[in-house]
């Protein structure tokens, strides 16, 4: 999910009925839907059917989906996360960030 619709690629408009319910217990609109890319050192990788949440503070990802539509694993390790390829357990698709 991401607030800014500009994260979208081959977007339209969302016309389901689903709320999102974040922690507070409010329920949110969708306003659309479409493909995020993102990218890393190795490569890009995408994301199919990311919902454009207005009112959302910040991007929320998926690992299920990530993994889903990348054929990748995510491992966490302190300090770092890694998104490695699935077939092969190699880091093709290497991406480390700091965990603070």
């Amino acid at each position: 999910m991401t607030p800014f619709e500009g994260n979208l690629v081959f977007k339209s408009p969302y016309t389901g009925n689903t709320k999102i319910m974040v922690g507070n217990g409010g329920l949110l609109s969708t306003s659309n839907i479409g493909d995020c890319y993102l990218p890393t050192p190795s490569r890009t990788l995408c994301l199919n059917y990311v919902f454009h949440v207005p009112s959302l503070k910040q991007n929320m990802l998926s690992i299920k989906c990530l993994c889903h539509d990348n054929n990748c694993q995510v491992l966490f390790d302190d300090p770092s996360i890694s998104i490695q390829d699935k077939d092969t357990g190699r880091g093709r698709f290497y991406f480390g960030l700091q965990v603070k």
